[in-house]
């Protein structure tokens, strides 16, 4: 196994438990009545759904492709500064760290004539 496909590991292993607690969190939710937090949850939960569908890819070929719904589901958890997803929150964080690693640096310079 490469660096790489070990990172994909280490990410997806975060990603999964991010899920799996914004689902504990979401479930209490639902319990205690709080129906529109559950709202405003959903997208983080679908977010880091597709996340997982991408790191699931055995070929790893699109894998930093991740990176963008972890973005999104981070936004979604951060922005709803509940303490109840500080857990979720700083799991994402740490998938999207690891899928950062290997993100390809762009040029925003001017190209040489």
């Amino acid at each position: 196994m490469n660096v790489e496909q070990s990172q994909r590991i280490v990410a997806l292993k975060y990603a999964e438990d991010a899920l799996h607690a914004v689902k504990a969190v979401r479930d209490e939710w639902i319990r205690q009545g709080h129906t529109r937090l559950v709202v405003e949850l959903e997208p983080a939960i679908a977010d880091l759904t597709k996340t997982l569908t991408i790191l699931r890819d055995d070929q790893g070929a699109r894998w930093r492709a991740a990176g963008q719904p972890l973005e999104y589901a981070h936004q979604t958890l951060y922005r709803m500064n509940r303490s109840e997803l500080a857990k979720p929150l700083q799991l994402a964080v740490q998938a999207n760290d690891e899928v950062s690693k290997h993100r390809p640096i762009t040029s925003r310079g001017s190209a040489r004539t």
